[in-house]
């Protein structure tokens, strides 16, 4: 894989490599000698849009990731990360929406509930007078988000190297949220108009620099690619394994790794405090 096609664009911390020629012979034995860990066995990672105040591109912050920058997508889990300007491939399984409570950033922060996609207490908490879901559990403001998850496959653009991910979308996400629902919206079979699965799209995922006159953030940006049987050599394997992977989520045996839970880079949508010029 070239550099100008890597994924990770991080220092590889990898400390035995093998030629094609070895890759080869470990190739002979695949599938075979493989024992039958699924996907429901494994922490899927979140995908996340580094913004100003993420904790990893600050030097003075033990968890500083060196080469990552504003508008970059880390791997939550790995910390791999893709250049935003440069961008990936994504194939969407499942789209949902849930409702997370998150403690009020100047007190601390941190996760409060995670309601999944019951509705109910959000629906209950009424709005504020800037129109925000709040209410006080054990003394502290809290505020009850609205977030879509998508679960999907994030593919290299040299279609080498394939990343189960989530990605969450919030608040100021919002409008990528929507484009990108209407792109997978317009995937029809041209001769019938039957909806077809979210799988069956490739999409390109980049992020681009927003601002106000309060402050700039990145968000995400989305263009439909194409068909996922249409991705060189490993298309009809995405597109099988991902109904496969449909089931194990509508079935909710999927496993994903929890939100960040930093004070001062609370998951998606620190762009809102960027966006009030907090930060």
């Amino acid at each position: 894989m070239t550099k100008e096609n890597e994924i990770v664009t991080k220092e590889s911390n990898q400390l035995f490599v093998v030629n094609d020629n070895l890759m080869s012979k470990m190739s002979q034995d695949a599938e075979t000698y493989v024992d039958n860990t699924s996907v429901d066995d494994m922490t899927i990672p979140r995908l996340k849009l580094v913004q100003s105040a993420t904790p990893q591109v600050k030097k003075a912050d033990p968890s500083y990731i060196k080469g990552l920058e504003e508008g970059d997508l880390l791997d939550t889990l790995t910390n791999d990360f893709i250049k935003g300007d440069e961008g990936a491939f994504i194939v969407p399984v499942k789209r949902r929406v849930i409702f997370l409570e998150w403690g009020d950033i100047q007190a601390g922060g941190g996760l409060k509930n995670n309601f999944g996609e019951d509705p109910t207490v959000y629906n209950q908490t009424p709005k504020d007078a800037e129109g925000k879901r709040t209410r006080e559990v054990d003394g502290q403001k809290t505020e009850i988000i609205r977030t879509h998850d998508t679960y999907a496959y994030l593919i290299s653009k040299d279609f080498k190297e394939v990343k189960t991910i989530v990605l969450s979308l919030s608040r100021s996400q919002e409008k990528s949220m929507k484009d990108f629902n209407s792109l997978i919206r317009m995937l029809q079979d041209p001769k019938t108009g039957k909806q077809l699965p979210e799988y069956a799209g490739v999409y390109k995922i980049t992020t681009v620099p927003v601002k106000n006159e309060k402050g700039s953030w990145f968000v995400y940006k989305f263009t439909a690619a194409g068909y996922t049987l249409a991705i060189p050599e490993i298309g009809e394997r995405i597109y099988n394994d991902a109904k496969e992977f449909y089931k194990s989520i509508s079935e909710g045996s999927v496993k994903v790794q929890e939100y960040d839970n930093e004070k001062s880079d609370k998951g998606e949508f620190i762009d809102e405090l960027n966006e009030k010029g907090k930060i």
